[in-house]
């Protein structure tokens, strides 16, 4: 077994006495007393550190994010300063995280540790796809090795190639395996042959690797009570000077495979009070958290040979150990939101920090604050651009995914989008939004899933502008004749206009029609009158689509022609008899209507009297029409909307009377 640097997640009381008590732990860390497990009776500086057993009380509640101080000591074991080095080593790109149940009686504090707002279990799989896409990811971009060179040991001065991102949970988890070492008491070489014999049996899946052929997947094992892990230097789990949890790597051909151990943390293990102030679920998380970051940062450790300090170790520091040590202290736990339910998970070191402020050197995942703008107005159906900035509140590349939403229920929206380092906290969406509803409405942008500050805008959104055209079936008319007038309205944006048109004989109201499905509407009139009419529609918008009003149309009307006819009662009539002459005066197709005005009679040239068009027509009496033969006519006059016309002539005839021959009157 080659595990010379074990990682650990041991706490200190809540008493200044015991916390000075661990100083003193880690002073004899130095000493033959804590040797490396696989180099007894070397100066090697950091075994794991032995539990402080705490007494029983009430659990502690999480403090709120900020940062404090580390415990940074020197080589031997005094107050001192924290200093990190690369040492050239790989870190895990993305970190896909393998939960491994080591057997089914697992205890419930791992499968059912908490409870979210609806009553189902919280075990340590969903901790875990928590944690690692979220912000506590975040905060190790600063442990990026790209572009950055080496600082210590053989490969010091050469670049680095990885981006710490986001991570995942494995697809399957927890994986309940069947070890073929059903022993009470198991080794770290255990550990290992039974976590490869478990992926050669297809049991676990097989480690997968980043583009540059570094391994991301991490096989974190958790354990059933009566279940102790032995480290060399009798280094045991849970027990008195002994460790919490750790995190190693095991070779296979060319790849490095980082696994983590965490002991049972049931009532009774020892681990359930002396590896944190805390419940025993919030103990297992924060140990679980310490260690992801580590193997994150470090991840190479288990391949260590030797007593120097080297590649291929990552981030390190002599004297303190990896970045979840030196905030490996009482206080360091504090809260991770995750909607209703609150994890717990320890600070981890930041270099940054440190060089601002040493009293602050540990720092806590920041909830993330979005700030959203927007144009303050736009116009409803067209697209316009959306810019999003990410403030984790650490001065860390936001690296989540964020989400939409709006007050518009229609409106087109940017889908879910995950934030690249690239980025720098900032991203435009070209085109992203499209509102589909008028007046004041709402857009925000949150975290798909972790807890944050969400960020929002109000758009005030106008209708789609439209355009209104109105035409004629027939220009010039008749008076009398139908003609249809024809709006169109149309608009730059998608979608088609509704509702309705009102048409216009310049302040007259000649009625409306409902727009049909090519946006079009209609209305019938025969009602002008002759001459020139100025002819407007007018939209009345609907919710998508602005009211608009057409350029005027000159619609011209002329006299309509008109045909008169004249007959006579009776015909032939006697001297002395009255004549009832009849005009009837209508109009010439395509004109229409009922002429009005009045029509003259005439015998020859000899006027008989005049008379009014009612209906189109009038009569006249007369009488006195000497015997003989008389051209019969009858002259309309015409009017504003008809034209004059003249009937063809009657021939009237009228008898002389015989002898005994009444008169009729």
């Amino acid at each position: 077994m080659n595990n010379r640097i074990v990682r650990r997640s041991m706490r200190a009381l809540a008493f200044v006495t015991v916390r000075i008590a661990l100083v003193g732990i880690v002073s004899l860390a130095h000493g033959q007393n804590a040797q490396s497990p696989t180099s007894s009776g070397t100066n090697q500086k950091h075994g794991p550190l032995q539990i402080v057993a705490k007494s029983a009380g009430t659990s502690r509640v999480p403090s709120a994010s900020g940062a404090s101080a580390p415990m940074c000591v020197d080589s031997v074991g005094n107050p001192g300063t924290c200093l990190f080095n690369d040492y050239g080593g790989p870190v895990i790109s993305n970190i896909d995280v393998v939960v491994v149940y080591w057997s089914s009686s697992i205890s419930s504090v791992v499968n059912c540790g908490d409870h979210d707002s609806l009553g189902n279990c919280i075990g340590i799989s969903q901790f875990h796809s928590a944690v690692v896409n979220s912000t506590y990811l975040d905060m190790l971009g600063e442990y990026n090795t790209k572009g950055v060179n080496a600082t210590a040991g053989s490969k010091i001065g050469m670049p680095g190639t990885q981006v710490i991102g986001r991570g995942t949970l494995h697809s399957g988890s927890p994986f309940i395996i069947i070890p073929s070492n059903l022993g009470t008491m198991l080794s770290d070489s255990d550990i290992q042959k039974e976590i490869q014999s478990q992926i050669a049996a297809n049991h676990l899946p097989a480690p997968a690797t980043d583009s540059l052929g570094n391994v991301n997947t991490t096989y974190m094992v958790y354990f059933p009570p009566g279940v102790t892990i032995s480290l060399p230097g009798n280094v045991v789990s849970c027990a008195a000077g002994g460790f919490c949890g750790y995190h190693s790597t095991y070779k296979v051909g060319n790849l490095g495979v980082p696994y983590g151990v965490i002991p049972d943390f049931g009532k009774g293990s020892g681990c359930d009070i002396g590896c944190g102030l805390g419940t025993q679920w919030q103990n297992i998380t924060s140990t679980t958290s310490h260690e992801l970051g580590e193997a994150i940062t470090d991840t190479a450790v288990g391949l260590a040979t030797g007593t120097t300090f080297d590649y291929p170790l990552t981030w390190y520091d002599v004297n303190n150990g990896e970045i979840g040590d030196p905030c490996d202290v009482n206080g360091s736990e504090v809260a991770l939101q995750f909607g209703a339910t609150t994890f717990v998970v320890q600070q981890l070191f930041s270099q940054k920090a440190y060089k601002l402020d040493h009293n602050a050197g540990c720092v806590s995942p920041g909830t993330p604050t979005f700030t959203l703008t927007a144009p303050a107005s736009s116009t409803l159906g067209i697209a316009f651009d959306v810019k999003v900035t990410a403030n984790n509140g650490d001065g860390s590349n936001y690296l989540g995914t964020i989400h939409f939403t709006s007050s518009d229920g229609s409106a087109s929206l940017p889908t879910n989008y995950t934030f690249t380092s690239a980025d720098a906290n900032t991203h435009t969406f070209t085109g992203g939004v499209t509102l589909n509803t008028g007046g004041a409405d709402a857009i925000t942008v949150s975290d798909a899933r972790q807890t944050s500050n969400p960020g929002g805008a109000t758009v005030n959104v106008g209708t789609q502008p439209t355009t209104i055209s109105v035409g004629s079936s027939g220009n010039p008319s008749l008076y009398g004749q139908p003609v249809t007038l024809t709006a169109s309205v149309t608009s730059p944006a998608a979608g088609t206009p509704t509702g309705s048109v009102t048409f216009f004989d310049g302040a007259n109201q000649l009625g409306s029609g409902t727009l049909n499905a090519q946006a079009s509407a209609n209305l019938s009139t025969s009602s002008l009158s002759s001459g020139s009419h100025t002819i407007n529609a007018m939209y009345g918008g609907d919710p998508t689509f602005s009211a608009s009003s057409s350029p005027p149309l000159t619609q011209a009307v002329n006299q309509a022609s008109t045909s008169t006819t004249v007959s006579s009662i009776p015909n032939p009539s006697l001297l002395e008899n009255s004549v009832l002459l009849t005009a009837n005066v209508t109009p010439t197709p395509p004109g229409g209507g009922t002429p009005d005005g009045s029509v003259q009679f005439f015998d020859g040239t000899t006027s008989l009297g005049t008379a009014p068009l009612t209906g189109g027509m009038d009569s006249l009496s007369v009488s006195g029409l000497a015997q003989g033969t008389h051209n019969i006519t009858a002259m309309y006059s015409g009017s504003s909307n008809y034209v004059a016309s003249t009937s063809p002539m009657l021939v009237q005839i009228v008898l002389k009377k015989r002898r005994g021959q009444v008169v009729s009157q």
